[in-house]
């Protein structure tokens, strides 16, 4: 009888954490699916927030720098992204570049800070320069060269525009996002040839 339950209890334990560790790996896997198709809906209904849960406790080390100095500068990337939710732009910046002193090498925060300057109506330099230092540091989020794009719209650099939009669209965004993508490239190729147009009117 007790080598039946020595028996027993071997198989327990051999089979148990099998098991066990399966169902975590599968319900894992479920969240992770669920959470990439949110952050999707979320990047495309309301791109401020498209961040945030990358700062959470599955945000992977970047692989530069201190892993410390990482670790530390999250907390200010979250009250951060709390503060853009609740349209608190000055704040957000504040966190935002506390989070790049301690670390600078977080490509999200840069974008992010980047979003927050624009909100506020910042120098468009200044954002130019954290959407560019986003992408050195990450050139595969489509966000990071839409936001790029648009600062470049807005300052006649159609050709650069349409560049840094042709970059998003090579990312494969989520449908909606290439659909928002491929609106803005109409809109500076428009704007292109009636620069071009003007510039033959007036002789230059």
């Amino acid at each position: 009888m007790m080598k039946q339950l020595v028996a027993f209890s071997c198989l327990c334990w051999f089979f148990g954490p099998s098991a066990g560790g399966g169902a975590v790996f599968a319900q894992g896997q479920g969240e992770s699916d669920l959470r990439g198709r949110m952050e999707s809906r979320r990047a495309e209904v309301a791109p401020v927030d498209e961040s945030e849960a990358e700062t959470g406790p599955r945000s992977k080390f970047p692989g530069m720098g201190s892993i410390d100095a990482w670790r530390s500068s999250l907390p200010e990337l979250r009250a951060g992204n709390r503060c853009m939710k609740e349209k608190q732009w000055d704040e957000a910046i504040a966190h935002y570049k506390a989070s790049v002193d301690l670390y600078e090498y977080q490509p999200r925060c840069w974008l992010q800070m980047g979003r927050a300057l624009q909100r506020k109506g910042a120098d468009v330099a200044d954002q130019e320069k954290c959407f560019r230092k986003a992408l050195k540091l990450d050139q595969t989020n489509w966000h990071s060269w839409k936001e790029l794009a648009n600062i470049l719209y807005m300052t006649k650099r159609y050709g650069e525009a349409r560049e840094s939009l042709a970059s998003a669209i090579q990312l494969n965004p989520p449908p909606q996002g290439k659909q928002e993508l491929e609106r803005m490239i109409k809109d500076v190729d428009s704007a292109q040839r009636g620069a071009d147009t003007s510039g033959r009117n007036t002789g230059d």
